[in-house]
């Protein structure tokens, strides 16, 4: 077993046992319907466990601004199927959030974590 994939395994191991769950909704556009002339999106719901805590203001590039219930949102990245992006959503007790940011912090070849900053919806 890779160095790489020992990381990802251990990173959803310790997110499952420390996390919560959350319920993460990603949006995709659909096939062009040629009668109705648009796509229309797709969401896929999934549910697993991830690290949550009160955003900080912490890693902000200039000009972005920190709202009262920000969040950050650590999830493994075995947990995903496809790469987190911004306006994905995600339930976290019972509240709607928002993606406004998704960086993947990688063990090697492999992404271990997304990092994700959250705002309220």
């Amino acid at each position: 077993m890779s160095f790489d994939l020992r990381m990802q395994q251990t990173a959803l191991r310790l997110i499952n046992k420390r996390g919560k769950t959350i319920t993460y909704t990603a949006v995709v556009p659909g096939t062009y319907d040629r009668t109705s002339g648009s796509a229309p999106a797709i969401e896929t719901v999934s549910s697993f466990r991830a690290i949550v805590t009160p955003g900080n203001g912490q890693d902000l590039t200039v000009g972005e601004l920190v709202v009262r219930n920000d969040k950050n949102v650590v999830i493994a990245g075995l947990s995903l199927l496809i790469a987190p992006k911004p306006n994905d959503q995600l339930t976290v007790d019972g509240e709607s959030f928002l993606v406004n940011a998704a960086n993947p912090a990688y063990a090697g070849e492999l992404v271990a974590v997304y990092k994700l900053k959250v705002r309220k919806a």
